[in-house]
């Protein structure tokens, strides 16, 4: 984990802004009965205990995309949903030998990714995400 502070900043009742050093964003959204982070950006810092920071409802992660600036943050998480189209573009990060050696450094390691299409619906209680193929 690096030394780059993530800002966080709530747009909107339950819906934050997560700034990775003005490098790389990502979104935590907070329902009744759970939470969505959208995004991990560049895994700079242990985005979990910043979500908990916010949020104690459960967790569920959600990559737009495989690339580095939306996936390296998995580490810290369980799981991680993403279209497994993307997963040829994520192993370019994942799979790189400076990756790995980080990874193991920090006692972290890339969770498997769960797949999630356009149509999906992610319940949160009171707010409601669907999924879009773009």
């Amino acid at each position: 984990m690096g030394d780059i502070e993530t800002y966080v900043k709530e747009i909107k009742k339950g819906i934050y802004l997560l700034d990775e050093g003005h490098s790389a964003t990502g979104y935590l959204v907070v329902g009744d009965k759970k939470a969505a982070v959208i995004d991990t950006m560049c895994g700079e810092n242990n985005l979990y205990d910043i979500v908990r920071g916010l949020t104690d409802k459960p967790l569920v992660v959600i990559n737009t995309h495989g690339h580095v600036d939306h996936i390296c943050g998995n580490v810290v998480f369980d799981e991680a949903y993403m279209n497994l189209k993307d997963i040829p573009v994520s192993e370019l990060f994942t799979k790189s030998p400076e990756f790995i050696e980080g990874t193991k450094a920090d006692g972290v390691s890339m969770p498997p990714f769960k797949d999630i299409h356009g149509g999906d619906v992610v319940e949160l209680g009171d707010r409601t995400l669907e999924i879009y193929d773009l």
